[in-house]
């Protein structure tokens, strides 16, 4: 028999956010203690590996594919959600055997995400700096 839930706590629970309501059977787990971003390499080929981001969606899965598709040393990049009910999303990237640029090291799937979102903060910086300087040039 499921435990009887009050309406004032049924009510609580339906106006929160879907990403921060946890089922009645779990314990509670902070933010903190959840890590955003998880790394597996693969077993199965070289220099691959599959991110797990925690909290996020199609929005960044598709931003961050597309970055990473614009490097020359990334064979492969996906990604997807595995189900709309669970809020993260797998991105799996493999890139070649070559070293990285100006170092003998190979070219790892965790450095083209470095670089990839090193060329989106940099994209966003120009794109906000352009839309605050037509704000003002328009008097907004």
């Amino acid at each position: 028999m499921r435990p009887r839930i009050s309406r004032a706590r049924r009510n609580k629970l339906a106006s929160l956010n879907a990403l921060t309501v946890i089922p009645l059977c779990v314990s509670p787990i902070t933010l903190s203690q959840l890590s955003r971003l998880q790394y597996v390499p693969d077993t199965k080929l070289v220099n691959a590996g599959t991110f797990k981001i925690e909290r996020e969606d199609h929005t960044i899965g598709n931003l961050l594919r597309m970055q990473l598709m614009e490097d020359k040393d990334v064979v492969f990049v996906g990604y997807k959600q595995p189900h709309p009910l669970e809020h993260h999303i797998l991105l799996k990237v493999q890139t070649s055997s070559n070293p990285s640029p100006g170092t003998k090291n190979p070219y790892l799937p965790v450095d083209a995400l470095q670089n990839a979102l090193k060329d989106l903060s940099a994209e966003v910086a120009i794109l906000t700096e352009k839309l605050n300087s037509d704000i003002q040039a328009n008097g907004m």
